[in-house]
């Protein structure tokens, strides 16, 4: 799994390795959520026996909570990071 996580990591932040820790989370949750050909099911799935819970998307003002929607800018943001890196990839 380390080996896995590790190549999650590079691939994010490859043009600045030691700015991996803001996408940590992601990658965890990109593994736990990723079928497995020989089980044919995620991890999450194997541990809980359901589904994950899908990530709601941000909507600008979802929220009055100022720290909650810090967050959620702040994930949105990387989201979209992650989504044009993938792309260029």
């Amino acid at each position: 799994m380390n080996h896995v996580l590790e190549q999650y990591l590079r691939c994010f932040v490859h043009d600045q390795p030691t700015t991996w820790f803001p996408y940590l989370a992601l990658v965890e949750w990109s593994y736990n959520t990723s079928r497995h050909s020989s089980s044919g099911l995620n991890p999450f799935e194997i541990t809980y026996g359901k589904p994950p819970p899908i990530i709601v998307d941000h909507v600008e003002g979802a929220t009055k909570n100022e720290a909650a929607q810090a967050v959620l800018e702040g994930r949105h943001v990387l989201h979209s990071k992650l989504q044009q890196k993938l792309k260029k990839a």
